[in-house]
């Protein structure tokens, strides 16, 4: 009888073989190997998988859905599975990993028992896979959490990995249907139990694979206006009130606004200028807004501004 296995890593995947492939290769070199693989796959035709038949280190249950459930249907299955090992992750097809990654990962969460969930940094370059492991790391309770997500902290959510934990059972395709393509963050929160911390690696430890196929552009979910607003009303309804999160607050929904928001299928039918008059009536704004507009601005011009700097250095 083999020995059950620690780690379980859920990849969704779709249309995308050659990243795929990749992906597996990248795993199978990892220095951890106390995991199995689980492919939940939304591709409507037998593409050319040859290379699931290699000889990896690892075994892998290939799963292919009956009809394209998009990222957040086959989200739902794998946070609904009946794994039987203590922790599991649900990683990207397009995504790569440290090799160090899965097993300071891991060895973390054997020795810190009070964590929930570890995640890591991420970037779209490649040149952090060759540098030397930084173990900096930071631990956050949930209203924490949230004021460093308004200050700007990053972390991959294909990066986290979960421990196991039946008592808290939460129903993600409330959160699909509540946030669209955007339930993430909110969900992720939302499985910090009481008195537990999350843990999140400062070194980018996820290579980040922009590219024309991501669910993100491709995706056929749809973001309204009350999806986005249902977003910043979660963040007002959770974060710690005292006037530094409320400055922070409303400086992330203008950077939001400045970013992102500029990127979400609504925005092709809704101005700026009326989204601000719907957040305005939800409370989520104030007159003094413009001002916080104008601080992420610049803030976002400081940012272009030194990340031209850095990648000169780096050549």
């Amino acid at each position: 009888m083999s020995k059950k296995k620690l780690l379980t890593i859920f990849i969704l995947t779709y249309e995308r073989p050659e990243y795929l492939k990749e992906c597996l290769k990248n795993l199978n070199d990892q220095t951890f190997k106390d995991f199995d693989v689980i492919i939940l796959d939304n591709t409507q035709y037998l593409g050319n998988y040859v290379f699931l038949n290699s000889n990896y280190n690892y075994k892998i249950k290939y799963i292919k859905n009956k009809k394209n459930l998009g990222a957040e249907g086959s989200a739902v299955l794998a946070y609904n599975w009946d794994i039987d090992t203590d922790y599991f992750m649900i990683f990207h097809d397009d995504d790569l990993m440290h090799e160090n990654y899965l097993n300071y990962s891991i060895n973390f969460l054997l020795k810190n028992n009070n964590i929930a969930w570890i995640g890591s940094n991420y970037s779209s370059n490649k040149y952090f896979f060759n540098k030397t492991f930084n173990k900096q790391i930071n631990t956050f309770d949930k209203s924490k959490l949230i004021s460093e997500i308004f200050k700007g902290l990053n972390f991959s959510l294909s990066s986290i990995i979960y421990k196991k934990d039946r008592s808290l059972i939460i129903n993600l395709n409330d959160y699909v249907q509540k946030y669209s393509i955007i339930w993430d963050r909110p969900y992720i929160i939302d499985l910090i139990p009481k008195n537990k911390l999350v843990a999140i690696i400062k070194q980018p430890m996820i290579y980040y694979h922009n590219h024309l196929k991501q669910e993100s552009k491709t995706s056929k979910s749809k973001i309204t206006i009350e999806n986005q607003i249902n977003f910043f009303v979660y963040f007002k309804d959770n974060y710690k009130k005292n006037f530094f999160n409320y400055v922070l607050f409303q400086i992330y929904i203008a950077y939001n606004l400045t970013s992102s928001f500029k990127r979400l299928n609504n925005m092709k039918k809704i101005s700026t200028f009326k989204f601000l008059a719907i957040s305005k009536k939800n409370s989520l704004i104030d007159y003094f807004f413009p001002f916080y507009y104008c601080t992420a601005r610049f803030y976002i011009f400081y940012k272009k501004f030194v990340g031209i700097f850095k990648m000169k250095d780096q050549r």
